[in-house]
């Protein structure tokens, strides 16, 4: 597992950063910001799940999610 900046991930994605700064923001591709406005990492992984248009490790839970009655 390695973490790649939004300028690694570009290139071994053959990708524009910009793709990949708006992917992350519109939560297509898993990345991570330690704080509002910092850059954006992506784990490796999740970068090829992306690539291939299936969903990372992270996005695939068989979590049901808790419900409150009304």
């Amino acid at each position: 597992m390695a973490w790649l900046t939004v300028a690694e991930a570009a290139a071994e994605a053959k990708r524009h950063s910009r793709t990949i700064s708006d992917a992350c923001r519109a939560k297509t591709l898993h990345g991570v910001q330690r704080s509002v406005n910092a850059s954006w990492r992506i784990e490796d992984v999740c970068l090829d799940a992306w690539v291939r248009g299936t969903s990372c490790p992270h996005q695939q839970t068989n979590v049901i999610p808790f419900r409150q009655s009304a």
